[in-house]
């Protein structure tokens, strides 16, 4: 059977950054499904096919009705490029991408009625009867390397009965039906490759917007991503992790699991076969085995690549205890640097104890934890710091977000580079989005595009949220440097429409 996999395209509030996809999730399905002898294509909407150019398509960015911006090809081009597929399968990872995944969805069962239409990712499986009321025939509920080949299967019979597959939604006499969740894959060794090759790995390098961090676009860099392990031992109540765990209808995705070495390397080379020359580790917690971790960055360094960013760090993964407290692992900082490591973001989350501890799996211990060693041993091998805050819980206080400020400047005034401030967002699956519904804070019928840390998305918290906005600009402002905001600025969708 013939599959596109595609990344629908993007709408951005018009101060946020355009960004193409690119993540891995479709790119291990394409390895599964190629495995088994299916023909699959990967169309990243917000890039366009190989075949044409990104002016008409990352670049013709357009304001629409409700004010946000949107990036990449149209509904009536994407129909077009899913004409000779029998199946196509769109990823939806993030909430405010939601809508765009809707209406693509809707366009290609209006035009193919009878073309199966399948949704999964990390935001799809938490809003599945959104998307079933788009048209979707099927939404994967967890991990879907096993959940696409079994819906290959079952389409190749020509049946359309998913009721005896696992870990999936879909609706039959216009009700809602889940099936239980299967078993999550154990040994990740076993997973097929990622199929970065089918990826637009050539215009990612041109657009020079990674998911972690940035590189400079005259640059042509070649990046990719990688994961070597999945799940995480904390619970934040803001990350979708928080309701993934045993007996939920995703199954156990909150269990840590890894790869062995050897299979990380492998896909190193595969990487290097690409000319891959920076990578970006996409686990969500990477340092949770610190030997593993350095092992992993070792092997970066000896094979030549580079380490862009790493997308799971966790405060006290960082540090090595000393005399009761724990502070900055020089030699884990010496490592990073060795393997080209060059700028480091660290979810310092709170300067609010109460916080951390009801919000934050109490990951970090403020009164135990020298938090300024971290910035200075990362200054000491050439490491940039960037410092990553959220305001906004329900119930904080304004003492608590200014405990949280103070922090912030405390860091600022020790040499990091950057401070990010994020207003807290409920996320659907998450257990803070179940508080949010609970609590009043969030309305059943909320809007997805407007699920962004740039401004408050919830009500009747402690601060009210018009002041919660105030501060979170201005002291934005007031503790980053020019150059910096200038930076920043520059990468807003508006500018990409103007360019």
């Amino acid at each position: 059977m013939r599959f596109l996999l595609l990344y629908p395209p993007s709408k951005f509030q018009p101060e946020d950054s355009a960004k193409p996809d690119g993540s891995l999730g479709l790119l291990y399905l394409a390895g599964a499904l190629r495995s088994h002898g299916h023909d699959v294509e990967i169309l990243d909407a917000h890039v366009g096919p190989p075949d044409t150019k990104l002016e008409d398509s990352f670049y013709r960015a357009r304001k629409t009705d409700d004010g946000t911006v949107r990036v990449g090809m149209s509904l009536a081009e994407i129909a077009e490029a899913a004409r000779d597929f029998d199946v196509v399968g769109l990823s939806n990872s993030y909430t405010p991408q939601a809508s765009t995944a809707a209406e693509v969805v809707g366009r290609l069962k209006a035009v193919y009625p009878g073309k199966p239409v399948l949704v999964g990712g990390t935001n799809a499986r938490h809003m599945a009867p959104w998307f079933l009321d788009a048209g979707a025939d099927l939404v994967c509920l967890s991990e879907g390397e096993n959940t696409v080949l079994a819906v290959a299967e079952h389409l190749r019979r020509g049946c359309r009965d998913f009721s005896g597959i696992p870990g999936v939604a879909f609706k039959r006499d216009g009700r809602v039906h889940t099936t239980p969740a299967g078993p999550v894959v154990q040994d990740l060794d076993r997973l097929p490759y990622p199929a970065w090759e089918l990826a637009p790995l050539e215009k990612y390098s041109v657009i020079a917007r990674p998911h972690g961090g940035g590189f400079n676009p005259e640059d042509k860099v070649r990046y990719a991503s990688v994961m070597t392990s999945r799940g995480c031992p904390f619970n934040c109540s803001f990350c979708h992790i928080s309701r993934e765990g045993e007996g939920s209808h995703t199954g156990n995705l909150r269990q840590f699991r890894m790869k062995s070495l050897p299979r990380v390397l492998e896909e190193f080379d595969v990487l290097q076969s690409l000319n891959i020359e920076h990578v970006f580790l996409e686990d969500d917690s990477l340092f949770a085995k610190k030997a593993r971790a350095v092992g992993i960055i070792d092997a970066i360094a000896d094979r030549g690549l580079k380490l862009s960013d790493t997308n799971g760090v966790n405060i006290v993964h960082m540090c090595r205890p000393k005399a009761g407290r724990l502070v900055a692992d020089e030699a884990l900082f010496e490592t990073l640097a060795r393997a080209g490591f060059q700028e480091l973001s660290l979810p310092f989350e709170s300067g609010s104890q109460r916080i951390i501890d009801k919000y934050a799996t109490g990951k970090l211990n403020l009164a135990k934890t020298d938090t300024v060693s971290l910035i200075h041993a990362a200054r000491k091998f050439g490491i940039t710091v960037g410092g990553n805050y959220i305001l906004g819980w329900p119930d904080e206080t304004l003492e608590e977000v200014k405990q949280t400020i103070l922090l912030a400047k405390r860091h600022m005034d020790a040499g990091m580079y950057k401070a990010n401030f994020l207003l807290a967002v409920p996320f659907p699956g998450t257990a803070l989005f179940d508080m949010a519904i609970a609590g009043g804070h969030l309305s059943a019928d909320f809007d997805p595009d407007k699920m962004i840390w740039l401004h408050p998305v919830m009500r009747n918290t402690a601060v009210a949220p018009d002041v919660l906005d105030f501060l979170n600009d201005v002291v934005w402002r007031l503790l980053n440097k020019p150059s910096r905001i200038s930076n920043v600025m520059s990468m807003s969708s508006l500018e990409v429409a103007s360019s």
